[in-house]
């Protein structure tokens, strides 16, 4: 027993601490030393309270910060709405428009015929019967450039959605060597609804028509060439029953319009 008691007072030497409640707003940490030298330090009560305080304002900071974030973010997505449906109505309008300044041109277009066929048949009565008879003596040739369609296919590979259409354009006149233009298909449920219409390529159409015969496929034939569209659905290939080929001379003419039945064939060319 003395042995036991000797051995903790000779620890009790090494570090002894006691802790007082000071009046002062502190306390006193008093630690001796071996050879029973005291050192006093100070623990301020102030010091604790400012860094608990501190940790929670970092804890409510954090917060703040966190509702913030996801706060932005719900309106950030929110924005990104209302941007995607602004351009959808941008492009919406812009097609509308598009249609509408197509249709006036063509209006107009139209009304110059009118005005000059009616111009040209007052001035016949008005002039001398000798210019009149000789144009009447040598009639405009009418032209005999012609085409035709066969072997008229669709087929639908399934994977990527897409329609190959292929047919064989030839050249059905006489005494042309070559034949050059542009060539269109329109895919239809029906000659009614044209809002399932799918031209190929992709143009306006005015009166059932394409408008911009420039951005056909163009072609030049001397007797036959195989003509191929590739363009993407949306709609079941199913949907589409007509197809209309449209085919024009370089300059506008109108060469052939013809409409075919729709067979899908499943599976690619």
């Amino acid at each position: 027993m003395e042995n036991l008691s000797r051995n903790m007072e000779k620890a009790l030497k090494y570090l002894t601490f006691k802790m007082t409640p000071g009046e002062t707003g502190y306390h006193n940490l008093m630690l001796i030393g071996e050879k029973g030298k005291i050192k006093h330090v100070r623990i301020l009560k102030g010091l604790v309270i400012a860094l608990i305080l501190a940790q929670v304002l970092v804890f409510c900071a954090a917060a703040y910060v966190l509702y913030t974030s996801r706060k932005y973010m719900e309106d950030n997505r929110s924005l990104l709405n209302s941007l995607d449906i602004s351009q959808k109505n941008y492009l919406a309008m812009r097609n509308e428009k598009d249609m509408l300044t197509a249709r006036l041109v063509l209006a107009e277009s139209m009304v110059k015929r009118v005005g000059g066929g009616s111009a040209d048949k007052a001035v016949p009565a008005v002039n001398a019967p000798e210019k009149p008879l000789a144009s009447r003596a040598e009639p405009a040739p009418q032209s005999s450039v012609k085409v035709s369609i066969d072997n008229f296919k669709v087929f639908h590979e399934s994977q990527i959605n897409t329609l190959n259409i292929q047919f064989d354009l030839k050249n059905a006149g006489t005494g042309i060597q070559y034949v050059k233009g542009y060539v269109f298909v329109v895919l239809k449920e029906n000659n009614i609804n044209q809002d399932n219409w799918l031209p190929v390529p992709n143009v306006l159409l005015v009166s059932k028509k394409p408008s911009e015969i420039d951005k056909g496929r163009r072609f030049s034939i001397s007797r036959f060439k195989q003509i191929s569209f590739t363009t993407k659905i949306i709609e079941p290939p199913q949907l589409f029953k007509i197809a209309t080929v449209f085919v024009f001379s370089v300059s506008g003419e109108l060469l052939l319009e013809k409409d075919l039945p729709v067979e899908i064939i499943t599976g690619g060319t």
